[in-house]
């Protein structure tokens, strides 16, 4: 408080100590940022949005325009096969597979789910062989283009009937899709043979039934793929050839009519990575 006396003769004052006030609240900032063009100059204003009030603070924006930096010199490409992701090399056709245990990355041969195709019986051809006739095509199976090697493994059912003496058996032959079914039967790639009775304990007009699985006749291991019952992509994209099955009923003992049906008759036809 400031006291000022007037008086005819002059004036008189007085002015007590001054004391500081408390302090006021702290003014409200807010900022905003805007990108500006690379090499543009950048800008600041700062604009009182509320001027406040005893006990209530002010308040004021602040725009600020950040121009963005000019751009970087392109790095080298980059190659995930030399990444250190990965805890191996990849060999021709692998693919990665995360490891938990080493939390990396490794090359990997994943195998697709094996195929099946099944041929039924309505699709066999129903023999009626002469006594001069020895073998007859009973059917034809058309193997499409694969995208991995495989092995064929074939296994089915066929009924015949013969007469005493004499031994039908069942065979399965491989070769490719433009070969001619006579062609693969008599020089294809046997995958599959199913032997008749004995002749000794056969001699009757009743169905026989031969149960069909998988003969190659050659030795094989796992990791083989050059045997001839081995089918292998090639090309770019690369695909297996089509390759065609010809089952055929083949007479090996005897000398009378016979016959073949479509009854209980199939063809099982799995395709085994490799």
């Amino acid at each position: 408080m400031l006291t000022i006396m007037i008086t005819p003769l002059g004036g008189a004052s007085n002015l007590p100590l001054g004391l500081n006030g408390q302090p006021g609240p702290a003014p409200q900032l807010t900022c905003s940022v805007t990108t500006l063009a690379a090499g543009s100059a950048p800008t600041a204003t700062l604009v009182e949005t509320d001027p406040g009030a005893p006990g209530v603070p002010s308040a004021y924006l602040l725009t600020l325009g950040l121009p963005l930096g000019n751009p970087g010199v392109a790095g080298a490409a980059g190659s995930i096969l030399n990444s250190s992701s990965f805890s191996n090399s990849p060999a021709n056709g692998q693919v990665p597979v995360y490891n938990s245990a080493s939390q990396l990355c490794a090359w990997a041969t994943l195998y697709p789910p094996i195929p099946l195709y099944v041929v039924p019986g309505t699709n066999f051809t129903p023999l009626s062989m002469t006594s001069a006739q020895s073998s007859g095509i009973i059917c034809d199976f058309t193997i499409p283009a694969q995208t991995f090697r495989y092995r064929p493994r074939v296994n089915g059912d066929l009924e015949v009937v013969g007469a005493s003496g004499m031994r039908i058996d069942a065979q399965v032959m491989m070769g490719l899709a433009t070969s001619t079914d006579a062609t693969i039967a008599a020089s294809g790639t046997q995958v599959a043979y199913g032997r008749g009775p004995d002749p000794s304990v056969s001699g009757t007009s009743n169905p026989v039934h031969l149960g069909i699985s998988p003969l190659y006749g050659v030795a094989m291991a796992p990791t083989d793929t050059s045997p001839a019952v081995t089918v292998t992509p090639t090309g770019s994209p690369a695909q297996t050839p089509a390759m065609k099955l010809v089952l055929s009923a083949v007479r090996q003992y005897g000398s009378a009519a016979w016959t073949t049906s479509q009854t209980l008759g199939e063809l099982r036809i799995y395709l085994d990575a490799v």
